[in-house]
């Protein structure tokens, strides 16, 4: 298959061009995502299911270091914001 070919093939295969909600139900859809949902719930919160799953408590130890991270990109974009202009252009 050459170039021309695939690309004209990859163009040519979109999705309908009305809305998704527009569009009839997909109930395989629907059922695959509320049956992941329910799974991961039941992994999560039921205490029958948390020891196979060997799910434990991650404690405050990840949150904080996530709100750490949050706070030093904020610091940093606030630099950046404020770095002086070279040649009348930001670098």
């Amino acid at each position: 298959m050459k170039n021309a070919d695939a690309s004209s093939l990859v163009f040519t295969i979109r999705s309908p061009p009305a809305q998704a909600w527009q569009l009839p139900r997909n109930d395989r859809l629907f059922g695959s995502v509320a049956g992941s949902a329910a799974l991961v719930a039941a992994i999560i919160y039921l205490p029958l299911a948390i020891a196979p799953f060997l799910i434990v408590e991650s404690g405050k130890g990840p949150a904080r270091f996530a709100q750490r991270r949050s706070q030093e990109a904020e610091v940093i974009s606030a630099r950046r914001l404020r770095r002086p202009t070279v040649g009348g252009a930001r670098r």
